[in-house]
């Protein structure tokens, strides 16, 4: 099973952001919520062939993906789809680019010592546990009539201008 980890900071404004996307001449955005993603999948240490564990996935995130007291990080399977979607975009490398953050948090994990293989001795030898890093901005709008249709515009003029670089990245909107 592939798992989705959103880590979030609690003290950090966007406001940054949202007066570049002013400067952009956009106005229908009130503020943006920045988090980091990672998508994990492997085995587990017990058994070849199972899926990473709740409880290995929270070890993870509270040992290597997330500070404790400055962020929050929440978990789910990948292909849950979420009940409320809001609007917002997921950016992701393109297949084939490296991801370095990634190789480290695979590394990271295999020196946790809860995935298939993964001792000190293996530490040369490709991680059993394959990460992948992303980043996710939600929009929150202006409390105005806004269609759907014109709020992907807006979103999709916004990640192409300011925040995924389209040679190594892709990004999907979810309203």
């Amino acid at each position: 099973m592939a798992w989705k980890i959103e880590v979030s900071d609690n003290f950090t404004d966007q406001a940054d952001l949202v007066q570049d996307i002013r400067d952009l001449g956009i106005g229908e955005i009130e503020s943006v919520d920045y988090t980091r993603l990672y998508f994990l999948e492997g085995e587990t240490q017990i058994k070849s062939g199972t899926s990473l564990s709740y409880s290995q996935i929270d070890l993870i995130c509270s040992e290597l993906l997330a500070d404790n007291i400055t962020q929050s990080y929440r978990f789910q399977p990948e292909n849950l789809e979420e009940s409320d979607p809001g609007c917002r975009v997921e950016i992701r490398f393109k297949p084939g680019v490296t991801d370095n953050v990634g190789e480290s948090v695979g590394k990271g994990i295999q020196d946790l010592e809860i995935a298939q293989g993964s001792s000190n001795s293996n530490l040369d030898d490709k991680s059993p546990v394959s990460a992948q890093t992303g980043r996710q901005y939600r929009f929150h709008f202006k409390p105005k009539r806004i269609s759907n249709d014109a709020k992907r515009e807006i979103i999709k003029t916004i990640t192409a201008r300011l925040l995924a670089n389209d040679v190594i990245e892709t990004f999907v909107i979810s309203l």
